[in-house]
């Protein structure tokens, strides 16, 4: 298997600028709604919990990019990231399909393909 350090680390960048704008845009147009929502208090704190795991686990991701561009003795590292992008961006393109929704009423698939595809070259 062939690495290439620079793929891994525009993966890292990708997923660093993921991780950035699920924070800050995310945050104001998903996580401020809901936690103002008239949701019940298990629903809604369930659904802002769930909102911190994706924020730890894109910040994971990034993490994980940097150490395999740093070390590539460390290359299980990216392909368990690329793994976590690949299956976002799968299961984001499978969600808009099952609920029959505009590409980009979801487009969350926007941002993992491009970490997907550059983690690929990067452990290709």
């Amino acid at each position: 298997m062939a690495f290439d350090p620079l793929w891994i680390w525009c993966a890292c960048v990708a997923s660093a600028a993921t991780c950035l704008l699920h924070v800050f845009v995310g945050g104001a147009s998903t996580a401020k709604p809901l936690l103002e929502s008239n949701l019940g208090t298990v629903s809604k704190y369930t659904n802002y919990y769930c909102w911190h795991l994706v924020t730890i686990t894109l910040a994971a991701m990034s993490i994980a990019y940097l150490v395999a561009a740093l070390s590539p003795d460390a290359w299980e590292l990216a392909i368990a990231a690329t793994l976590l992008a690949g299956l976002f961006a799968l299961w984001s393109i499978t969600l808009n399909l099952i609920k029959k929704t505009h590409p980009l009423a979801l487009p969350q698939w926007i941002l993992f393909i491009p970490i997907t595809i550059f983690g690929i070259l990067g452990i290709a």
